[in-house]
């Protein structure tokens, strides 16, 4: 019996090259949904957000160079707050709520860095700055304070006055200053280290996505 033409057909090299250009064209169509998706999100990201992260990228920057002089600083950062934490031994001379030379010059630099003072422009997306004085469970030996909850609470609100004074507008920034005394340990109390740790500034950095209307 003679073959029909069709019997001596290769289809599989037509069929191969279908399956690849359909291939092909499901990878082209991924890549553009990934690429748009991408462009979408940027493009959504509201301009506030998009000022707050640079102001915090500018923050990080700054405490990065305080440690590289030698301050032991910690820098947290939770959405539209940053928080900070040094120790008070370095900031403040023993038992007292007098600023050390270190400590002034610390809050100098930082007060510098919020105003934009020799910098291109100054935070604009801070609204407020929250210090709080912690110390540790030794009892206090000073008459200027009848306990370490006042030291502490002095010693926060020198922080502030401080900041002030280095050119942070109140008006502009709210600001407040709480002492907590030895009630909020980081660590035991039994031990010198952890004594040392429950010394410490706490300085909260609260931040916005709107830009406030009197920076605009």
């Amino acid at each position: 019996m003679a073959r029909s033409r069709t019997d001596d057909l290769d289809v599989w090299p037509a069929f191969t090259d279908t399956m690849l250009a359909f291939v092909l064209v499901l990878v082209l169509m991924m890549s553009y949904q990934v690429a748009r998706s991408i462009e979408l999100s940027t493009d959504e990201q509201p301009p506030g957000v998009i000022h707050r992260e640079h102001d915090q990228r500018r923050v990080r920057s700054l405490i990065q160079k305080f440690e590289k002089q030698g301050y032991n600083i910690d820098l947290s950062t939770n959405g539209v707050n940053q928080n900070l934490r040094f120790g008070s031994d370095v900031t403040f001379k023993m038992g007292d709520a007098v600023l050390s030379d270190q400590g002034g010059a610390l809050l100098d630099s930082l007060a510098q860095g919020i105003t934009g003072q020799g910098q291109e422009a100054q935070i604009r997306m801070l609204t407020e700055i929250q210090v709080a004085g912690h110390t540790d469970n030794v009892p206090i030996n000073n008459q200027k304070f009848q306990s370490n909850w006042e030291l502490s609470t002095a010693r926060a609100r020198r922080v502030v006055e401080s900041l002030i004074a280095s050119g942070v507008d109140p008006t502009d920034v709210t600001m407040s200053a709480t002492g907590y005394g030895q009630y909020t340990p980081r660590d035991s109390n039994r031990t010198e280290r952890g004594r040392t740790q429950n010394r410490r500034i706490e300085m909260r950095l609260i931040y916005t996505n709107e830009l406030p209307q009197h920076r605009k």
